[in-house]
């Protein structure tokens, strides 16, 4: 029986083989003087060799006052010109920035939203109550990033914030330094955190040599502790 079952399931699978119609392959001659040139030729004619730019976008200072408000700058139109410029048709955008007291998004350029952003982000991560503009201040609020008398760190397992001070020129072991560098040092601890809410980077897409955004949609810097000289760098890669 189970022999009869499998004869009758061949004969069915082969009368339909029968009816389907075997794929056809093209293949196309590439010619001799380019098959047999050089590999930089060869790749001329049949790959689309990847493209990888960066650019720093000229970013102005803050224009105003240090006072602890989010203040957001549009940087749609530049990276518009650095993708036109790249030769780019298919691929990617990634804008970040190195510093720790910015943000970058991806929203809505508007006045009242942008009012609305900065009460926003500002209520999530208020301003210290040692600021130094008494107006700025929120009472009770504290954060330990802010006590600059302890800093650095003297806790062996935290000792990362010296290093960057000696790297940069801070000799915090001598005194006198150590006290320069206090006094310079922003009480800022609450843009840190904005900064880390809203994120330091933005990828987008490049279609059709076109930067892919909706509507309504621009690049946003989000100043949280300006007026300072900022850096902002566009990776573009693709073909």
């Amino acid at each position: 029986m189970a022999r009869r079952t499998c004869l009758v399931l061949f004969a069915f699978i082969m009368h339909t083989c029968a009816y389907i119609t075997p794929p056809t392959f093209t293949h196309t001659r590439i010619p001799s003087s380019i098959l047999y040139s050089s590999p930089s030729t060869f790749k001329s004619h049949f790959v689309t060799l990847p493209v990888c730019t960066k650019s720093t976008l000229p970013t102005p200072p803050s224009p105003s006052s240090p006072d602890g408000s989010v203040n957001t700058y549009d940087l749609t139109s530049q990276v518009l010109d650095a993708v036109s410029s790249s030769t780019v048709t298919h691929g990617t955008v990634v804008v970040t920035t190195p510093h720790t007291t910015v943000g970058l998004c991806v929203n809505e350029y508007e006045q009242g939203l942008d009012s609305d952003l900065s009460s926003y982000l500002l209520n999530l991560a208020p301003i210290d109550s040692r600021h130094p503009i008494p107006s700025r201040r929120n009472p009770g609020v504290t954060y330990a990033h802010n006590d600059i008398s302890s800093r650095p760190s003297q806790d062996p397992e935290w000792v990362g914030e010296t290093e960057r001070c000696l790297e940069n020129g801070w000799d915090v072991t001598d005194p006198e330094t150590l006290k320069k560098w206090r006094d310079q040092e922003p009480v800022n601890a609450n843009a840190h955190l904005i900064s880390i809410l809203v994120g330091t980077s933005v990828t987008l897409s490049i279609v059709d040599a076109k930067l892919v955004l909706g509507e309504w949609q621009s690049i946003l810097m989000l100043e949280a502790d300006g007026p300072r000289n900022r850096k902002v760098n566009v990776h573009i890669t693709g073909c």
